[in-house]
């Protein structure tokens, strides 16, 4: 598996002031794997973390037993800042019943695209983002959680803020969140998030794509978030609501400040593990808003409606890997009436053995061309790509991915005809987290 959590028993322990029976370092240990601090915080679909959240339990439980012992066999009890005795990158600190947690993810590499993407050459070296992670639990119900970026923009570089948010948990049926986080409308982000040493391949497919870069999703929302989980007959059943400011005149734009228009955009996600079935998983998710018009492009005069339709199957289980997902869109010109369709999906397979994963991804995306709101950067166009890969974990914290990919592509040029092109590509990538 290629989620952060399962890479954690393999890390080198860290040494803090404490010193505890191994009853006590048995608790530290399940308490950083209960924390979520590889997993990136945030509700999920995944089988593991159902199981984190029953680790976690028993955790509490044992910690409020070995706290007893320490008040009966201790003259004073001990205080201040702690720095816990954890297995796996990034640090712990304990300061009463706050815990926080910091990571650090990173990757640089080496790519080739044949043909090359406008005004750079077929290949180059590239630094990738240095992801600044932090979290922090409070108690057993408040939470905090920061994820800030270093990244490309434009030829400079700038920094990012890409999660912020609070949460508070009622009980395992609902909690409620505020803030900016990634939108339940892709499966991929809301499991693997920023750090690109996660997950098993060097890039991300279409649907997992950001704002800023090729995607056309809102991969991004601000605002509130409730949801939760129930034991059902069919299973565990997960959900998830949203509502938030929704796009910005441009696809590139993320409204975490303010709100282009009074239309406020609402997501409703679904997922499934059923019963006798783990570790499969199942669900859906849907989105509606209504894209404010943009006064700079001549061709989007008028608000768009958008309604976006996602789904998923996500299998884990040692040696076999497969995820699988599939968008649909529709934009639906409101000053013409004119309607834009689009579509994406892909499936991913890969077997890990030992440090070894070979794996190959099918991805493709049929897009309406001349839509409005995607044709000015370009996201109208179609394309499909076949990667074959092998991960290797150099180290519990490093990764190296070596990747080929064969394909079509369409491509724009300045004179506005659209030409289909066979597409290469090849990509090696070091991935690490400390």
């Amino acid at each position: 598996m290629r989620k952060g959590v399962t890479r954690s028993g393999r890390g080198p322990a860290r040494r803090g002031r404490w010193s505890r029976e191994g009853a006590a370092v048995a608790a530290g240990l399940l308490g950083f794997l209960s924390s979520g601090g590889l997993a990136q915080e945030g509700p999920t679909t995944r089988p593991i973390e159902r199981r984190l959240e029953d680790l976690e339990r028993e955790n509490r439980e044992l910690r409020a037993r070995i706290e007893a012992i320490e008040r009966i066999g201790a003259s004073e009890p001990e205080e201040g800042l702690e720095v816990e005795e954890t297995v796996g990158p990034g640090i712990t600190f304990r300061y009463g019943d706050v815990r926080s947690t910091f990571q650090i993810f990173a990757d640089a590499g080496f790519a080739y695209a044949n043909p090359e993407a406008s005004g750079q050459g077929h290949s180059a070296f590239a630094l990738g983002t240095v992801d600044l992670f932090a979290s922090m639990q409070m108690g057993e119900r408040a939470h905090i959680l920061s994820e800030t970026l270093v990244k490309k923009r434009g030829d400079d570089t700038g920094i990012e803020q890409e999660r912020l948010w609070a949460s508070w948990t009622f009980g395992d049926r609902l909690y409620a969140k505020l803030g900016v986080d990634h939108s339940p409308i892709s499966h991929w982000n809301r499991i693997y998030h920023h750090g690109e040493w996660l997950f098993t391949t060097a890039d991300r497919p279409s649907l997992g794509q950001f704002e800023e870069g090729s995607g056309f999703l809102p991969s991004h929302f601000a605002g509130l978030e409730l949801g939760g989980s129930v034991s059902t007959s069919l299973g565990r059943l997960e959900y998830v609501g949203t509502v938030s400011n929704g796009r910005g005149p441009e696809v590139d734009e993320r409204q975490v400040f303010s709100d282009a228009n009074d239309d406020k955009a609402f997501e409703l996600g679904l997922g499934l593990a059923p019963a006798g079935a783990e570790p499969l998983q199942v669900g859906v998710a849907a989105h509606v808003d209504k894209i404010p018009e943009n006064p700079s492009n001549p061709a989007q005069p008028d608000p768009i409606r958008e309604q976006i339709l996602t789904a998923y199957a996500d299998y884990r289980a040692p040696g076999l890997e497969i995820l699988a997902e599939g968008g649909w869109i529709r934009h639906e010109d409101t000053g013409t009436d004119d309607t834009f369709h689009h579509r994406s999906g892909y499936v991913q397979l890969g077997l890990p053995r030992g440090n070894t994963t070979p794996y190959t991804r099918f991805d493709i995306r049929s897009m309406r061309e001349d839509d409005p709101y995607f044709a000015e950067a370009d996201r109208d166009l179609d394309r499909r790509l076949q990667v074959f890969g092998v991960r290797y974990d150099l180290h519990a914290n490093l990764a190296a991915k070596l990747e080929l990919g064969l394909g079509r592509t369409e491509r724009r040029h300045s004179s506005g005809d659209v030409t289909r092109d066979s597409l290469t590509t090849a990509e090696f990538q070091l991935a690490w987290v400390f």
